[in-house]
């Protein structure tokens, strides 16, 4: 083996243009090169390892050392191997900025939550809606029962609950944006009636400390006689909205198909738009108030225009059977929709009113049964998606751009018959609070809190909070109905003496320059010294016992021999 190996070395040029021309032409010589010389793998020796062109065993090459190729390759032309490197690991992605990237989701402490509620689910529209002063959701029993809960009123409730008693089923109401004492209602029998809360509320500490302290149930007396009584639907009631700039406005629409226009302060009809082909799911009104989004049965989304009263824009949406809901996004000109594809997954899309040919774009969310409602947040271009019968709400974000991002979600075990956004006069600006939702079950309503967290809290954070809606009207009834457009009035919700964020001084950076380093002596030994102590003193106590013991000896010798 010893004179192979020294003859292949002394032959190592001629060895490796023999191998090349075998290799290039056989494919079991190329083979067994790859085997034998890996040309992927880098060496930091010289010498590498190439097949014996002698051996005439082709299923098991010998491996005899040689000298790297690039010794011979001034006489040797090598062609380079092209290497293919495999990206295994994923590319990071730079982070996109964002104020409400980390935003924070929490309802409530228990105690300020509201229990033992009897919510009635089976409406298709609104389950809650929500005012600066109280609450109603449907209540279970006969005669289509609507509560009113004030916001005081946390804890449990009585059991026996006083409600607006309407007459029929009812199927859809919404509360006055401007008159927080008027609620509309629409029920099966096609009526859409006007309520008047009173001052004191349906519920009094009074009833509340009474049915408790009774032996058996209380009979609450609820209110049958409405302030307004309108007809105009041949058919059942499916929305019910307030129009959200123009005083006193009502928008309705029946299982006509038709879309009309109410005047509740005198009770009458101003409008009626001309009939869709089919029944509509969801109104939305744009920032100006001149147009109307419209959602329907038959998979279509339109836009009508107030001064017409005709359709000025459709286009096919959602191509899933179930409810699609609308919403315009502020002053963007921009329709956000959400609901169902074929394959029954959830989906919600971005269109632009001006050019509708084709939306902008269409992002599948999950495959959840329960029908989304989309919560437009003008001031801040986050949306927030509800779907009934999920425990979360998911929140994504509209920049200008229209490109829409996924923020986070809020996420619980208790399934939710609906959400509401509360007034953004309610939030808690010192915490930071963007928003409030409130959350029902069907016997719970609990506060949900969004914060952002933030630094330097004793300034207002003027850029989260933007002048927002006021609690007044943009324009008139009579204005509207006339054909006016009007932005909605907006105001600054800074309490007062909180400076804003944007004229506050910047931050002092703490330097090294304000602190006086001072230098102190560290007395405390070391594990060597210690050591040293510790071996010195042990060699001491034995010298001192071993002259003890040899004196002690000494004096025995001496008085044995004496």
């Amino acid at each position: 083996s010893s004179s192979s190996s020294s003859s292949s070395a002394a032959s190592s040029a001629s060895s490796y243009s023999s191998y090349s021309v075998k290799a290039k032409s056989s494919p079991s010589s190329a083979a067994r090169f790859a085997v034998a010389h890996d040309t992927s793998s880098s060496s930091s020796s010289d010498n590498t390892y190439v097949t014996d062109n002698n051996n005439n065993d082709d299923d098991a090459p010998i491996l005899v050392p040689e000298k790297h190729p690039s010794a011979v390759a001034a006489s040797i032309p090598i062609e380079p191997v092209e290497k293919t490197i495999s990206r295994t690991g994923v590319v990071p992605k730079v982070v996109r900025s964002s104020k409400y990237r980390h935003i924070h989701a929490k309802p409530v402490m228990k105690s300020l939550q509201y229990d033992n509620l009897k919510v009635q689910g089976s409406l298709s529209n609104s389950i809650v809606r929500v005012n600066s002063s109280f609450f109603s959701v449907p209540w279970t029993g006969t005669g289509g029962l609507l509560a009113v809960i004030p916001h005081t009123m946390t804890g449990r409730l009585p059991t026996s609950v006083p409600c607006f008693e309407i007459g029929s089923q009812l199927l859809d109401f919404d509360i006055h944006p401007f008159r927080d004492n008027i609620i509309a209602t629409g029920g099966e029998d096609a009526h859409v009636k006007i309520w008047k809360v009173p001052s004191e509320g349906l519920i009094s500490k009074q009833s509340s400390s009474s049915s408790s302290s009774s032996k058996g149930p209380a009979t609450a007396k609820n209110i049958t006689q409405c302030e307004i009584d309108m007809i105009g639907h041949t058919r059942k009631l499916v929305t019910v909205d307030f129009h959200p700039s123009a005083e006193n406005i009502l928008l309705t629409s029946g299982g006509d198909s038709v879309i009309k226009a109410w005047d509740v302060e005198a009770g009458k009809e101003v409008k009626s738009y001309a009939p869709l082909p089919d029944l509509i799911w969801s109104l939305s009104v744009n920032y100006s108030g001149d147009l109307i989004a419209a959602t329907g049965k038959d998979k279509m989304l339109r836009i009508l225009d107030s001064k017409s009263k005709s359709v000025v824009s459709e286009v096919a949406s959602h191509t899933g059977a179930k409810g699609t809901k609308v919403t315009w996004l502020g002053n963007k000109d921009k329709i956000f929709t959400v609901g169902f594809n074929k394959s029954s997954e959830r989906e919600y899309t971005l269109w632009d009113s001006r050019s509708m040919a084709a939306p902008m774009s269409t992002t599948t969310i999950d495959q959840l049964s329960g029908i989304m409602s989309p919560f437009y947040d003008e001031d801040t271009g986050v949306i927030f998606l509800a779907g009934r019968g999920d425990g979360s709400i998911k929140m994504f974000e509209i920049e200008d751009d229209n490109s829409i991002h996924y923020l986070t979600e809020y996420s619980s075990s208790n399934p939710q018959m609906g959400v509401a956004r509360m007034p953004k006069t309610m939030v808690d600006v010192k915490a930071c609070e963007f928003n409030r939702f409130i959350k029902v079950t069907d016997t719970t309503a609990e506060p949900i809190q969004m914060t952002v967290p933030r630094t330097r809290l004793e300034y207002f954070q003027d850029d989260i909070y933007p002048p927002t809606r006021a609690n007044k009207p943009a324009m008139s009834s009579s204005d509207w109905v006339s054909g006016s457009s009007k932005n909605p009035t907006l105001i600054s919700i800074a309490p007062p003496g909180m400076s804003p964020l944007s004229s506050a001084p910047a931050p002092v950076k703490k330097t090294g320059a304000g602190y006086v380093q001072q230098m102190q002596e560290d007395k405390t030994p070391s594990k060597d010294q210690v050591m040293n102590k510790f071996y010195q003193m042990t060699m001491a106590y034995k010298e001192s016992e071993t002259t003890q013991t040899n004196s002690a000896h000494d004096g025995d010798e001496d008085d044995e021999w004496a």
